[in-house]
């Protein structure tokens, strides 16, 4: 398990633990059967103090050394003290890269609040070897 998915999974439980609410986005999503066991991506991870969490990360199968399958997984947490809300997932792709059997998935969702919209992004590519690598990440 790499750093960041520490970091992030100690993120996620202290958000439990404080009291955030996290949206029904946070849930395991729904996939389909693969013959192995499914790998999980590095986790893109946004937020501001005391307003919102945003965390990104892919799932995918390999069968015969090809990706079979992407689904992403978007977890907003938004503290119950927050004045902003999480509004959704704007934009969202999961596409082959060419000639290479690797996957790239984008993510952009946004929160909204009184000082404006927030929108946290993620791009991750994965690999049929098991690897990943956050390409970028930021806030728009």
């Amino acid at each position: 398990m790499t750093f960041r998915r520490i970091v992030a999974t100690i993120a996620v439980c202290a958000g439990f633990l404080v009291g955030a609410s996290v949206d029904a986005a946070a849930e395991e999503p729904e996939t389909r059967p693969c013959a192995t066991t499914p790998w999980r991506s590095e986790v893109a991870h946004q937020s501001v103090a005391g307003s919102w969490e945003y965390f990104f990360q892919l799932i995918w199968c390999v069968e015969d050394e090809r990706i079979s399958w992407v689904v992403p997984v978007v977890t907003p947490i938004v503290p119950d003290d927050s004045d902003c809300g999480w509004k959704g997932t704007e934009q969202e792709s999961q596409d082959p890269v060419e000639s290479t059997g690797k996957w790239s998935g984008f993510d952009m969702s946004r929160f909204s609040c009184p000082y404006g919209d927030d929108f946290p992004w993620g791009r991750i590519t994965i690999s049929p070897d098991g690897s990943s690598e956050i390409d970028g990440e930021g806030t728009a």
